[in-house]
């Protein structure tokens, strides 16, 4: 998830010298918000108000934490109290306006996030959350002028880049979003605003060596910052350099020893380092800090499982069920430790609840019906397994043969003499097809098909198949065979795309491709292929705009943002089709690599 701009709340802090009763108990607050535990935080506001209900810090804190329990009445009577109090307060008017927004009351939360900005114009949650909801209300000419106005009230400094980049950012133009925060850095070398944004955009576009140098110059200026710290962890630990990872999110404890997700990585660390010790007692704090926060029990139960301790896992597992009763992770693994113990039956009652919850998941009847052979429940057993066979989507997949293998060997006699036919030639097919024997795999496709001649699945494998040996025309009809008993598969819609392709259809192939995005707006692939087409005619600006959404919906394709640098090249802009072959490079891609040393001198 990306670390920059999400919904900013203020959280106001108090001097830590010197602390009264009432300071103790508004920062003890503030600490247990900050770890997630909300009706904690507002029992101790809640009491530093009966000792001094002047303290402005106490109702934009405890409202903040009726925020997030969304319970935005009893926010909005706290926020009025703060305002009471100072109605000069930027923070107040920014909160309120958030909380208004979350009400779908949006002109009002416009009007209180332009009076925050009146009252601190460089208040940058605010101009990011204003640029959220002038999004939402279809108004880009509004956002537009605010960033001029923002540049020309402030022409010799870093904040007008800033708002700039915000708005790039929201808007998943992260090319964009890095030049504006090169301009303001120009502007202003030890602006720590500007650094930290970009340290953050640059550890989210996989630069984790250029964040790691943001980060240093945070830390030169700012030494006492535990945030940069434990940022700074976050790029050691995707570099896999575990002991800087130990020694940042030590220090990050350091100046704050109640900074969870610290201990969290910390621990992460000591046990990608096989300290599982120091790892468990890092969790352990972690969990001390956030007791209701079931993902990091998950991360503590986790090592229990991978060190064969079960019992201690299982423990794990249930305190994490009894927080969050549909975590799916925690289910899994709670039935692998059932099982472990020999708990069959109990395995099986979590493996049904995880079947509720994803009714489509092979693995979860194929675990389940392992559970009921180790019972010597053998019919249910291959009721369940065939469950799991009807639910594999790839054939020719190890996945659909363990499951194949388990039928043929242990439930032929539930199948009738048709089925068992298409199993054996199945399994004909794989070997074959492992021997690279592409035209006698068709050979066996075609008598599967004469046996079930209404599988869409046949169709599509028999059309991958073809398309393999390059036999374009007869894959297209295999395909649309295929669609006429799957019709919303994007699977076969984008091979049928793919093929029109190839023999030079590009007007169906456009047309498909749109068929496949409606079917499902998720799979980059169909984006990306049509981007192909449209770089080929020379409509440079159209592939742009499939290459930008196919990064957007899979922001690891590493070819996307490998012709995204290629066709901002064709379009002569340089900068950023330097930013793209350099998130290709990071993703491992060689050609990549050549480019930046080719054109962009890196």
């Amino acid at each position: 998830m990306p670390k920059l701009l999400s919904l900013f709340l203020f959280i106001a802090t108090l001097s830590c010298v010197a602390q009264s009763d009432v300071e103790l108990l508004v920062n003890s607050g503030l600490r247990e918000h900050e770890n997630l535990n909300y009706d904690k935080a507002i029992e101790l506001c809640n009491q530093a108000e009966k000792l001094d209900a002047s303290i402005i810090a106490i109702y934009i804190n405890r409202s903040n934490s009726y925020f997030e329990k969304k319970d935005y009445s009893k926010s909005l009577i706290d926020i009025e109290k703060a305002l009471k109090l100072d109605p000069n307060s930027a923070f107040a008017y920014h909160n309120r306006g958030l909380t208004y927004y979350k009400q779908n009351r949006l002109n009002e939360a416009l009007l209180d996030y332009n009076r925050a900005l009146e009252i601190d114009p460089y208040y940058l949650s605010a101009y990011g959350n204003k640029i959220r909801l002038l999004t939402d209300m279809k108004k880009p000419e509004d956002i537009k002028k605010m960033i001029e106005n923002v540049q020309k009230e402030h022409p010799n400094k870093s904040i007008g880049y800033v708002v700039s980049h915000i708005y790039y950012w929201i808007n998943n133009d992260f090319s964009s979003s890095l030049v504006e925060l090169n301009k303001a850095v120009l502007v202003d070398k030890k602006d720590e605003m500007a650094l930290h944004e970009r340290a953050k955009l640059k550890d989210d576009i996989d630069d984790e060596k250029g964040a790691i140098a943001d980060y240093n110059n945070l830390i030169q200026l700012n030494p006492n910052n535990a945030d940069y710290y434990f940022e700074r962890s976050s790029c050691y630990y995707d570099l896999k350099e575990y002991e800087k990872v130990v020694d940042d999110c030590s220090k990050a404890i350091l100046l704050n020893d109640s900074h969870c997700m610290a201990y969290l990585r910390r621990g992460d660390a000591y046990d990608s380092m096989g300290a599982h010790e120091k790892s468990v007692a890092d969790y352990e704090k972690a969990i001390s800090l956030r007791p209701t926060d079931a993902e990091i029990y998950n991360e503590l139960g986790k090592v229990y499982f991978l060190r064969n301790e079960f019992s201690k896992s299982l423990e794990v597992f249930n305190r994490i069920l009894q927080l969050k009763p549909d975590a799916q992770a925690s289910l899994e693994y709670r039935a692998g430790c059932k099982s472990k113990l020999l708990d069959y039956k109990g395995a099986i009652e979590d493996y049904d609840k995880l079947i509720q919850l994803s009714p489509k998941n092979f693995s979860l009847y194929y675990n389940k019906a392992l559970q009921l052979d180790l019972l010597n429940e053998k019919v249910e057993a291959c009721k369940t397994m065939k469950k799991a066979y009807i639910r594999v989507e790839k054939r020719l997949s190890t996945e659909f043969f363990v499951v194949h293998n388990y039928l043929m060997e242990n439930c032929r006699e539930n199948f009738s003499p048709k089925t068992l036919k298409v199993f054996d030639l199945s399994q004909e097919a794989l070997n074959l097809y492992e021997e690279r024997k592409i035209d006698l795999v068709i050979k066996k496709y075609d008598e599967m098909i004469a046996i079930v001649p209404d599988s869409a699945s046949l169709y599509y494998d028999r059309g991958k198949m073809k398309r393999e040996l390059n036999r374009f025309e007869e894959a297209i009809v295999d395909y649309k065979k295929s669609l006429q008993f799957d019709k919303k598969n994007v699977e076969t819609l984008a091979s049928l795309a793919n093929c029109y392709t190839f023999t030079y259809k590009f007007d169906k192939a456009i047309e498909t491709f749109l068929e496949a995005i409606k079917v499902d707006e998720n799979y980059a692939i169909s984006y990306h292929n049509l981007a192909l087409i449209y770089s080929n005619n020379k409509e440079y600006d159209l592939a742009i705009k499939y290459l930008e959404i196919a990064t957007q919906k899979d922001p690891k394709y590493t070819s996307a943002f490998y012709q995204l640098g290629l066709n901002y090249l064709l379009i002569n802009e340089n900068e950023r089709a330097c930013f793209n072959f350099k998130r290709a490079q990071a993703l491992g891609s060689m050609e990549a690599k050549i480019k930046l040393i080719s054109e962009c001198n890196n």
